[in-house]
């Protein structure tokens, strides 16, 4: 099966707005709400890639199960050896600066390897460690008659269960990232993912006549959710609705809502788009997301290394990163996929 153009520009525009999710997240308030920028760039990162487990798999693992098993081991993996290599990299340099602060350096190191250290901004790798461990079993169902159904369905359940213990899985100890509440993002991006299989695509005319009825819902979503509807606590509006808690249905809602209306909004005006410039790059980006993560957890940290943690930057200095950041993540992908297209090798005239 080839790649789908929009889900690998949807996955590059979550990868490069990480950056100033990150380090503008407040200072973007209700103009975020408004486009939906949280939902997607957060929950709709899993949500894609459970979308591709799901469409790019579940006929592999009916036709090798064992094959596909083993495969999505070895990328549990290494995604443990990208996180290792992330987090050791940025300690070479925030340890001897001072930024990080180690008394106990066996008992640092030994924590590092089991999982148990997540420095701000470094924790998404460790969920999908997890879900890329548990994706064999949900192919398996998927492949089940009315398999779909009983994954959504159970998924839906631990999604629910959760709230009422909804920290205790948190991988963060600021309660970000808790685990099975987000859980419920991949599984349905699989779901999702095998009716696609299953109907087919919609072609650029059928997309079109969605769109006209996808956008109101998105309208109607964005306002109620930049005014505080839909799961908000008043106060605690940006992590209260980052960790899901409490149960925060408008919010997965406008998920897809928002996800359903820029994959329409990307078919209906059909490949012609690709040939944007911008267009062209997040694909570029969204086809190495794994790198993309990686660049942007490294330049963020060597900001924080110059100019202090993300809580101690003047606001001026957070959007000099930005930038920063964002040119690291789009000119490593670049290189990376010039090369890796065999249009040119090192050593080579």
């Amino acid at each position: 099966m080839t790649r789908e153009w929009e889900i690998d520009v949807l996955r590059g525009f979550c990868v490069t707005m990480m950056i100033p999710f990150h380090l503008l997240m407040v200072r973007l308030g209700v103009l975020a709400f408004s486009i939906g920028f949280f939902e997607v760039v957060a929950e709709g990162f899993v949500f894609l890639a459970g979308w591709s487990a799901g469409r790019y798999f579940i006929g592999r693992f009916k036709k090798n199960p064992r094959k596909t098993s083993i495969y999505f081991l070895r990328r549990a993996g290494k995604f443990y050896l990208i996180q290792m290599a992330i987090l050791l990299s940025i300690a070479a340099f925030m340890i001897p600066l001072g930024r990080w602060t180690v008394s106990d350096y066996p008992g640092f190191f030994l924590n590092l390897f089991a999982l148990q250290i997540h420095p701000f901004y470094l924790t998404l790798l460790v969920m999908f460690i997890g879900f890329a461990l548990l994706t064999p079993p949900a192919l398996w169902l998927l492949n089940k008659k009315n398999g779909r159904f009983w994954l959504l369905g159970i998924s839906l359940a631990v999604f629910v269960f959760s709230q009422f213990f909804p920290y205790d899985w948190a991988i963060t100890t600021d309660r970000a990232f808790p685990v099975r509440q987000w859980q419920f993002f991949y599984f349905s991006g699989m779901f999702f993912a095998s009716l696609i299989n299953e109907y087919g695509t919609l072609s650029q005319v059928k997309a079109r006549r969605w769109l006209r009825l996808v956008w109101p819902m998105v309208l109607i979503f964005g306002v109620l959710r930049a005014y505080g509807f839909l799961g908000l606590i008043p106060g605690q509006p940006f992590m209260t609705g980052f960790n899901k808690h409490p149960l925060e249905f408008g919010r997965y809602f406008s998920l897809l809502a928002w996800i359903l209306f820029y994959l329409l909004a990307m078919r209906a005006a059909g490949p012609s788009l690709r040939r944007i410039f911008l267009v062209k790059w997040l694909e570029v980006v969204g086809q190495h997301a794994l790198l993309g993560y990686a660049l942007h957890c490294w330049a963020l940290y060597v900001g924080f290394a110059v100019w202090g943690m993300h809580d101690q930057m003047l606001f001026s200095q957070r959007i000099w990163l930005t930038f920063i950041a964002l040119a690291a993540v789009i000119a490593g992908c670049g290189l990376w996929h010039f090369y890796k297209s065999g249009k040119y090798r090192i050593g080579t005239a």
